[in-house]
This record gives structure tokens, C-alpha cells and sequence, in this order.
């Protein structure tokens, strides 16, 4: 099994901010601080990365691999049980066609299919436990988490196949977030499945799998404007709330009512 190089806490100084837990989106990255507990078994649309602000925790990977690390960068798609002991973790979600993700791994070497304790970790600690304590405003802290990430590099992503650019900017419109694969595939001029075989190709996750996170996170952002769970569900394209609740459960290990309730008193950013 995988262990961290160190052990013990982090600093000296208390994690402490004056919120019960913080979360940001952009277009393409979600962060949120909370002291989490342990899930069960799921994978997620995007890339994860947690990062502990304090103690180690424990993660089961789907292939019976148990690792403990202080930070881990998870692929999408990996089926993976994180057991965070009720540490303090700053998790952020990078967009499985983003250019974060593929620059944050590239040159790693995999261990049972994640990265644990990757090398850029330990200065992004730094500043994630600032921007903890700080709350600055979401342009500010999407500065600090580019310098953290990549230093001086300019982030370029890799070129997509122009098809699946329209398909992706397609499936991310409020308006047709629940549009069908056949209306997709019409759009760009493929057969379904040659867009199936493309997009998993080129995204690296299959196309139903990254429709379904696309969905749930249309909902949670309608939800934290004010719409109800329900009514965000149908507008997403989910065919009933039961459907809405299984594909939750499957990207996040819990019901959304769980997941939300504990982000009620959040402090939210929008960048």
C-alpha cells in the first residue's frame, strides 16, 4: 500500500475561517473546503484533486488498492472510496477536456491508476490553506490556484477534434443541456456511434458518463440560485427525481439532499 512520506499535522497555526464551508465555481474548475467524511464507492466526470489541509486520509480504489496520501490527483471515471477521517480537504474538480488535468499529470507516474502526492502538491497546500483562511474573491483566488498550479507556464490545451468542440459547447448550454445524443450527433454531422467512439477518444471518459456530469452540474448551479431540486432535475434532463438521485449517488457517493445539507451555511463564489 502507498503511504505518505511524512507524517503528523501540517503548520502550526489552526484551520480556522469564519465559514462552515467554501466553495467556488468557474466554467471549468469547482473547489470547495469542508471537513468531509467518508463516501461511498463512485467516479466522478471531471479530474479530482484533493488535498488535505491536515492529516492524511485513506482511499479504496475499485481494484481493491487501498492508498494513504496527503493529497491525490484522481482521473475522471476512476472508481475510487475516499476515507478523509475528518480531515479538512480542499477538493477541486478540473473538466476531463480542460487543459488543468493533462498538464497537472503530465510526466507523473501513475500508482494503481491515480497519483498520489504529486510533486506540485505541497506548494498548492500553501496556498489552498491561504485561500481557506482568507476567502478571497473568485478572480483572486482563480489567480492564486493558476500560480500554485502551473507557475509561470501558460496552460494551453491540447486541440480537440472541432466536431466535439461544438458538441461539448452544446451540452454546457443551459438550453440544451438535455438534448438527446441523436440531436448531438445530427448537429455535427455523425452517426451516434462514430460521435460515441470520437468523444471517448478524444475526452478520455464515455459520452452518456460526461452528459450525466454535465446534468448534475446544471442542477446543483440552478440550485444554488434558488430553483428547487426537482424542477432543476427535469430541466437538466434527468426523466424523474429517482433518476436524478441514482446518477448523483454514482458521481458523489451520497444522496444530494446529504451532500447539500451539509453545504447549506456555505459561503459561494461564482467566477
Amino acid at each position: 500500500m502507498y503511504k505518505p512520506a511524512t507524517k503528523g499535522r501540517l503548520g502550526k497555526r489552526p484551520l480556522a475561517n469564519n465559514h462552515n464551508a467554501v466553495i467556488y465555481r468557474w466554467n471549468d474548475r469547482t473547489l470547495s473546503f469542508s471537513r468531509t467524511h467518508t463516501l461511498s464507492p463512485h467516479s466522478h466526470g471531471a479530474a479530482e484533486l484533493v488535498v488535505s489541509l491536515d492529516r492524511p486520509f485513506l482511499s479504496n480504489l475499485a481494484s481493491g488498492k487501498k492508498i494513504a496520501a496527503r493529497s491525490l490527483l484522481i482521473p475522471p471515471n476512476v472508481e475510487h472510496q475516499n476515507m478523509h477521517a475528518d480531515a479538512m480537504c480542499a477538493v477541486l474538480y478540473l473538466d476531463a477536456e480542460g487543459h488543468d488535468y493533462r498538464m497537472l499529470s503530465s510526466g507523473l507516474r501513475p500508482i494503481h491508476s491515480v497519483y498520489p502526492d504529486p510533486p506540485f502538491a505541497r506548494r498548492l497546500r500553501h496556498t489552498l490553506r491561504m485561500i481557506f483562511r482568507q476567502t478571497p474573491a473568485a478572480d483572486a483566488c482563480a489567480l492564486l490556484l493558476q500560480s500554485a498550479m502551473f507557475g509561470m507556464r501558460k496552460p494551453v490545451r491540447p486541440p480537440l477534434d472541432p466536431r466535439i468542440e461544438i458538441v461539448l459547447k452544446m451540452m454546457k448550454g443551459a438550453s440544451l443541456v438535455g438534448q438527446p445524443l441523436e440531436f448531438l450527433a445530427a448537429a455535427v454531422n455523425l452517426s451516434e456511434g462514430r460521435l460515441l467512439h470520437l468523444f471517448t477518444e478524444q475526452i478520455g471518459i464515455p459520452f452518456r458518463r460526461y452528459r450525466s456530469w454535465v446534468r448534475l452540474r446544471h442542477v446543483s448551479r440552478r440550485h444554488f440560485e434558488g430553483c428547487d431540486l426537482t424542477s432543476a432535475a427535469y430541466e437538466a434532463g434527468f426523466s424523474d427525481s429517482s433518476h436524478y438521485v441514482r446518477t448523483f449517488r454514482s458521481f458523489f457517493g451520497t444522496k444530494p439532499t446529504h451532500f447539500l445539507s451539509r453545504r447549506r451555511d456555505a459561503t459561494i463564489f461564482f467566477g
